[in-house]
């Protein structure tokens, strides 16, 4: 069986997804479209088991998968989904002077999240967690 594709060219990738969101969400620079991606992650990730977690992360492209999972406290007890201008905020909040988020980030990387991902396996995962969790990410899924 050969390589997926995705494990053909993984950066070449990355820099397809990062190009495609720093576009979505007016940034001025790749730099702050990273943190932007992973504060939008992160904030997410917070709210997950390590099992949910896992579960997600597993059908991300490769390098956003390592994004997702990048300095995740497997000890951490999840915090429970907030309304999602709180959620927006946080994400704002992320790494403080050096974020450039706009005030609408999940919906812009959800949308561009789904057109790099298999989404059938988003879809199937998203269906095994919480509620909360499936409407992070809902704004930006396509009809299939």
């Amino acid at each position: 069986m050969p390589k997926p594709n995705s494990y053909q060219r993984p950066g070449q990738h990355f820099t397809a997804f990062l190009s495609d969101a720093q576009e979505a969400l007016d940034l001025p620079t790749s730099n702050a479209t990273y943190t932007t991606v992973e504060a939008v992650f992160t904030v997410f990730r917070r709210r997950l088991t390590l099992e949910q977690t896992v579960s997600f992360a597993q059908v991300l492209p490769p390098i956003l998968c390592a994004l997702f999972l990048k300095t995740h406290n497997v000890d951490a007890k999840p915090l429970s989904f907030a309304p999602m201008a709180d959620l927006e905020k946080e994400i704002r909040q992320f790494r403080g002077n050096h974020n450039f988020s706009p005030e609408n980030s999940i919906p812009i990387v959800s949308t561009v999240l789904w057109r790099h991902a298999d989404g059938r396996e988003l879809r199937r995962v998203l269906k095994k967690l919480p509620e909360g969790a499936k409407n992070y990410w809902l704004k930006g899924m396509r009809d299939e």
